[in-house]
């Protein structure tokens, strides 16, 4: 729990290298964690790969078709994706 907040707070100080690094060791040993999961993808999209994140976002979606963090996070990359 601490490294997926600890890699949230990279993500939004714009860490992005790091915090993805850290939200990886955290599926490493959490793979269903949709924080993580969710934060890997927003990261990957302000690193100019969301093509990238939306495939994961896709997946985890298949095997959690109702989780809200993953819905929202969908949103997001689609959003950051729009700007790039």
């Amino acid at each position: 729990a601490v490294r997926e907040m600890y890699a949230m707070v990279l993500l939004n100080t714009g860490n992005l290298a790091v915090a993805l690094q850290n939200f990886d060791l955290v599926l490493q040993t959490k793979p269903a964690s949709a924080r993580s999961i969710s934060g890997k993808a927003i990261a990957l999209a302000l690193m100019r790969q969301p093509d990238e994140g939306l495939q994961i976002l896709a997946e985890a979606m298949l095997k959690f078709p109702n989780d809200p963090t993953l819905t929202n996070a969908w949103k997001s990359v689609l959003q950051i994706k729009g700007r790039q």
